[in-house]
C-alpha cells in the first residue's frame, strides 16, 4: 500500500474505532441485577414457636407481618417502616432511597425440627424521579442478620 492510500484509510478507521468505542460503551455498566437475599437454617423447635419468633422479630424490626393462613407455613411482610409517622407512605412510595419486605417458609423437618427459608427483596433508586429497582440488601436487613436474631428469640445457641 502506498502511503497516500494509508492516510485516506486512516480518517475511516478513526471513524470505525470510535463507533465502535461508543457502540459497546453502555455495555459496561450493564450487570446482573441482585435478586433476593436468601438464608437458610433448621431450628430445635417445633414450626410454631419458630414462626411466633418470626413475627416478633420482624415486627420488633417495622415488618407488617401477614400469615398465609391456608398453610400456615408462609410469612410475608409488606414494606418496612421506614419511619413512625403517618407520613411513611410518602417514604416507601416516592421520597425514599431504599424499601425492603420479607417473605419466610417454615417446613416441618422432624417433630421438633424446623427449617426456615428466609428472603428479603430490597429495592432501591437514585432520586426522587427514578424508578424503584433491586438493589443491595443492607445489612441491618440482611437475611442471616434476621436468622440470628430468630435463633436468639428461640433460646437457641
Amino acid at each position: 500500500m502506498s502511503i497516500d492510500s494509508r492516510n485516506s484509510l486512516r480518517p475511516l478507521l478513526q471513524a470505525l474505532a470510535l463507533l465502535l468505542c461508543l457502540g459497546t460503551g453502555g455495555c459496561a455498566e450493564l450487570g446482573t441485577q441482585p435478586g433476593p437475599g436468601t438464608a437458610e437454617m433448621q431450628y430445635a423447635a417445633p414450626r410454631e414457636r419458630v414462626k411466633q419468633a418470626a413475627v416478633k422479630v420482624l415486627t420488633e424490626n417495622g415488618y407488617p407481618v401477614f400469615d398465609d393462613e391456608a398453610s400456615g407455613a408462609r410469612l410475608t411482610t409488606g414494606y418496612r417502616e421506614e419511619i413512625r409517622t403517618i407520613w411513611n407512605w410518602l417514604v416507601v412510595s416516592r421520597f425514599g432511597i431504599g424499601r425492603s419486605r420479607v417473605r419466610v417458609d417454615l417446613t416441618d423437618d422432624a417433630e421438633q425440627t424446623t427449617h426456615v427459608k428466609l428472603e428479603v427483596f430490597h429495592e432501591s433508586k437514585d432520586g426522587l424521579f427514578s424508578r424503584w429497582g433491586s438493589g443491595d440488601i443492607p445489612l441491618p436487613q440482611a437475611p442471616d442478620t434476621f436468622l440470628r436474631l430468630i435463633r436468639d428469640e428461640l433460646g437457641l445457641l
